[in-house]
């Protein structure tokens, strides 16, 4: 889904940037700053829910 959801993004015009838990999605967070995240609930290492407190 995730693959999907990318070549998506990246045709409608938009840069992604992926991660593949919420750790990561944290460190990108925080590095490139992004106008919209998209998580996923089940991940492994921290779920969505997780991460997205860490965004509040």
């Amino acid at each position: 889904m995730r693959q999907h959801m990318r070549r998506v993004m990246e045709q409608a015009g938009y840069q992604v940037v992926e991660a593949q838990n919420g750790e990561q999605a944290i460190a990108a967070y925080t590095q490139f700053h992004p106008s919209l995240v998209l998580l996923d609930a089940v991940m492994p290492v921290m779920d969505g829910f997780a991460c997205c407190r860490h965004f509040a």
